[in-house]
């Protein structure tokens, strides 16, 4: 057997026959030129390329570069090299040359390359960048969103402490002209108004000043209001507290003419529960509309993860539950 195919390998029994058999089993579709454009060799593959481009069969190197530069059938993607989408969706590379060899004249050699895999992974890639970039353009626009988030929330803090400090000092100066109060502490109500217009001054410009619930305990006081409190006061939601209690003072004098405000704050599933209770009459009307001040309070409790709701029977509360603080 082994000498058998030693001699099927010998080199006489490579004929012109088996040369145009392994020619047309190549892959690649090939075909040599004369100078003057006339085939000289084409595999069987160039002929089904040619065929697919044009619809007819090849039969000359002009007839070639006709399919090349305008193909009647599929379509051309031009690059370094052109390419062609097949009618049946394969892609092929061209390229073209002219090779040389001793004692023949130059011949034209041309190629079609099947790159249909590497065409699909291009298309592929072309997709993945049009769609990063769409992911790019939808971040930029989403952090956008968050700066101008940001300064909403500065405004709107900022417009809750002006409304908390206006209506104090309206409130006060109200309590003093209705109860004929001496000209001093009307002078003294007017001071709260002073710090409303304190709040357009730069943070770097404002003194330090005393512990805040300190001063909210003596601002009440200054509307005949008591503040008691039971509970731990929070650790990280203070300002919130502060917040919310200023806004039910201010309601309690002006809606309710109430003395005392009784805060309330106890342990709930790990978070608080905030209460807030005066001791005025309740609301005649016991469908309580949130009005400005109380919706800008429940944006920032859900902003801090808790809810709020509002009670008027049988006496006006105002309950706030809040998650449990974060670990510093």
């Amino acid at each position: 057997m082994w000498n058998k195919l030693k001699q099927w390998l010998h080199p006489d029994h490579i004929t012109r026959s088996s040369i145009k058999e392994g020619f047309d089993d190549l892959p690649a579709a090939v075909c040599y030129f004369t100078p003057d454009g006339i085939i000289r060799l084409c595999n069987r593959q160039m002929f089904r390329v040619y065929r697919a481009l044009s619809g007819r069969d090849l039969q000359s190197l002009e007839e070639l570069h006709q399919q090349v530069w305008a193909p009647t059938h599929g379509r051309r993607v031009d690059g370094k090299n052109p390419s062609f989408v097949l009618p049946d969706g394969t892609c092929w590379l061209y390229s073209e040359q002219t090779v040389f060899g001793e004692g023949v004249r130059p011949h034209v050699e041309c190629i079609f390359s099947e790159v249909t895999d590497l065409q699909r992974q291009r298309q592929e890639l072309l997709r993945q960048n049009q769609e990063l970039l769409r992911m790019n353009r939808e971040l930029r626009r989403l952090s956008e969103n968050v700066q101008e988030m940001t300064r909403e929330k500065e405004i709107l803090e900022f417009k809750t402490r002006l409304h908390d400090e206006m209506g104090y000092g309206l409130t006060a100066v109200r309590q003093c002209l209705l109860q004929r109060k001496d000209p001093a502490e009307l002078e003294a109500s007017l001071e709260q108004m002073n710090k409303a217009v304190q709040l357009f001054r730069k943070d770097s410009e404002t003194p330090p000043e005393e512990n805040e619930w300190d001063v909210f305990v003596e601002d009440a006081a200054q509307l005949g209001v008591t503040v008691a409190l039971q509970g731990p006061m929070p650790r990280q939601h203070q300002q919130l507290l502060l917040t919310i209690a200023r806004e039910c003072i201010t309601n309690a004098v002006r809606y309710a003419g109430a003395n005392r405000l009784e805060i309330t704050i106890t342990p709930q599933g790990g978070g608080q529960r905030w209460q807030f209770e005066n001791d005025g009459p309740p609301p005649a009307d016991p469908a309580i509309t949130p009005g400005g001040g109380l919706t800008a309070i429940q944006r920032r409790v859900m902003q801090a993860g808790g809810t709020m709701e509002v009670q008027a029977r049988p006496r006006y509360r105002l309950c706030v539950n809040l998650p449990k603080e974060e670990t510093i």
